[in-house]
């Protein structure tokens, strides 16, 4: 059957009136509560994982070229983009919908949504290949200039803001490009999104980086092991800390996985299934937002240099007011 979008649009203020229609108003609370606390965390651990690193950096007795930490900070802004801009736009979309007449700031709060998260996953990427490298080939892990860091974190913001402003802001997103950002959006069930942006945008977001990431680490956990089932002296400092920052990593990634996977197969899913509830689609996208406000919690928890750096700073902080 096809949709009148006209009419649809027309009488889209009036459905949003009653916002039960959606989600129930309950929910909608719960989830708007959630989106406040992700943000104002997310913005918060972020800055303060940035800061602690930067003042690290200043500190002459610390290696100041270590590859993990330059990816660190990136990746925090990226989070920070997530948090503040991202979350926030969802949050007006959610319960300001009826005055979103500017189609052009729509459509732009949603480049920078998936730009920045598919800026987090390449991030995630490149830091499982630098600890590949590190792990399973030091002697050219050595000769890796922080250029070629730079190169690969330019590559990540790049390539996802060319997926996402170039289609999006042409509307070829779009099944019916003619229809309003308020349709688009969904939250009146009128449109879907081009099949092809669909399943290209969530192959080369997740899907296949998720695969690369998964060999990096297979092959990782298994140099590992056979270290150490071969000799427990040869460079055990080496393989130590090169351990320690692959586990890292890795349990940012498994969180990553499970915040993003269920996004990403709903996504696909929707694809030949169009009686998905929205509310279903706004919890697996809040699932997805929180994972920038625990990537920082696992940084401090999981690795010691960043533990070390955010305490000196906090150190730092605490005895500047007490003079």
């Amino acid at each position: 059957m096809e949709v009148n979008f006209t009419n649809l649009q027309r009488n889209c203020s009036n459905i949003l009136e009653h916002r039960s229609f959606l989600m129930g108003p309950e929910f909608t609370i719960f989830i708007d509560s959630v989106l406040v606390i992700v943000c104002f965390l997310a913005v918060f651990g972020n800055i303060i994982i940035i800061s602690a690193i930067l003042l690290r950096n200043r500190r002459r007795d610390v290696d100041v070229n270590h590859n993990t930490f330059i990816f660190i900070k990136s990746l925090c802004v990226a989070d920070m983009i997530v948090a503040a801009f991202a979350v926030p736009f969802k949050l007006y979309v959610n319960n300001d919908i009826e005055e979103l007449s500017n189609e052009s700031l729509c459509l732009l709060g949603m480049c920078v949504d998936i730009a920045s998260c598919t800026s987090s996953i390449f991030h995630l990427l490149m830091m499982s290949g630098d600890r590949y490298l590190a792990i399973c080939k030091p002697m050219v892990h050595k000769t890796l200039s922080r250029y070629l860091v730079y190169i690969a974190i330019a590559i990540s913001w790049i390539v996802p803001c060319l997926m996402s402003f170039p289609v999006i802001m042409t509307k070829m997103h779009l099944e019916n490009r003619d229809v309003s950002c308020t349709i688009e959006q969904n939250i009146c069930l009128g449109t879907r999104h081009n099949s092809v942006f669909t399943l290209i945008g969530s192959l080369v977001s997740f899907y296949i980086p998720s695969i690369v990431i998964c060999i990096f680490y297979y092959k990782i956990f298994a140099a590992v092991r056979q270290r150490s089932l071969n000799s427990e002296h040869l460079a055990s400092s080496v393989v130590s800390s090169g351990t320690a920052a692959a586990k890292t990593i890795a349990v940012i990634l498994v969180c990553y996985f499970i915040c993003w996977s269920p996004f990403f197969i709903f996504n696909v899913l929707s694809i030949w299934v169009d009686s998905i509830p929205y509310s279903m689609l706004v919890s697996v996208e809040m699932l997805g937002y929180i994972n920038s406000m625990l990537n920082p919690i696992l940084y401090y928890r999981c690795n010691k240099c960043v533990k070390a750096a955010v305490t000196h700073l906090l150190d730092t902080i605490l005895n500047r007011e007490t003079r």
